[in-house]
């Protein structure tokens, strides 16, 4: 029992599903960060631009949203932040698609089960 919820479908048809979305997928982050140590993590947001996570190394950045969907068909907001942020500088759309894909320039749909890669691209390691 989750907040009332008892089936999958009261989860789906839940107006909380978003909100739950993303806390699963700040825990996966935040165990992750447990056992590497190797990015600190924070959020940007402000009247027209939000990234639900904001990872930071030595001047390097990468940015995450939670999305609930299966198939997001563009990167939102994230794409706005993507433009502050310092050139080589990727994003990725957390959702329950079962395959990456790319979404637009420099962002892509990406499985919460490939989070961890994702945070551990080679090019991403420090020298």
């Amino acid at each position: 029992n989750l907040m009332g919820m008892f089936t999958p479908g009261d989860l789906f048809e839940s107006p909380l599903s978003g909100a739950l979305w993303e806390t699963a997928v700040h825990q996966e982050i935040a165990g992750t960060l447990a056992v590497t140590g190797d990015w600190q993590l924070a959020f940007w947001r402000d009247r027209t631009k939000e990234a639900d996570f904001l990872f930071h190394r030595a001047g390097k950045f990468l940015l995450a949203d939670a999305k609930w969907s299966e198939a997001p068909r563009d990167p939102g907001k994230l794409a706005k932040v993507l433009e502050e942020m310092p050139p080589g500088t990727r994003g990725a759309l957390v959702c329950r698609t079962a395959n990456a894909f790319t979404l637009g320039q420099r962002v892509e749909a990406l499985p919460l089960g490939d989070l961890s890669a994702w945070l551990h691209q080679p090019g991403q390691a420090l020298l």
